[in-house]
C-alpha cells in the first residue's frame, strides 16, 4: 500500500514547502505526541508539497458519505476476501481536546 498519487496534482503547488525555518514555527497544539519539543532537526517543519495524506485531508470531500482515499494498491492484485485494519489509538489517550 502506498500514499503516492492519492492527492490531485494540483494540490502540490497549493501546499508548497515553506521558507520558514524549524524554530520559527510551533507545531499545533494536537501535534504535542508528535513534536514533543516543537520543531527540531530530528523533526523538522513538514514539507507539505509532498505530504500527501494531508493534502488530500485538505481537500474537500466529493461524497456525503466524506470518503476520502488513504491509501491505494498500485503494485498487487488483492485476493477476494475480508480485510481488516487495526488502528491503535492508544497514543492519542492522553490528549485533551
Amino acid at each position: 500500500m502506498t500514499a503516492q498519487d492519492i492527492a490531485w496534482t494540483s494540490d502540490s503547488s497549493r501546499f508548497g514547502k515553506t521558507s520558514y525555518t524549524n524554530d520559527q514555527v510551533m507545531p499545533p497544539p494536537n501535534w504535542a505526541l508528535r513534536y514533543p519539543n516543537g520543531y527540531d532537526d530530528e523533526h523538522p517543519v513538514p514539507d507539505l508539497s509532498t505530504w500527501y495524506e494531508f493534502q488530500n485531508w485538505m481537500r474537500t470531500a466529493g461524497l456525503p458519505t466524506f470518503s476520502k482515499l488513504a491509501l491505494r494498491n498500485a503494485d498487487e492484485v488483492m485476493q477476494a476476501g475480508t480485510y481488516q485494519i487495526d488502528v491503535n489509538l492508544s497514543m492519542f489517550a492522553s490528549l485533551q481536546i
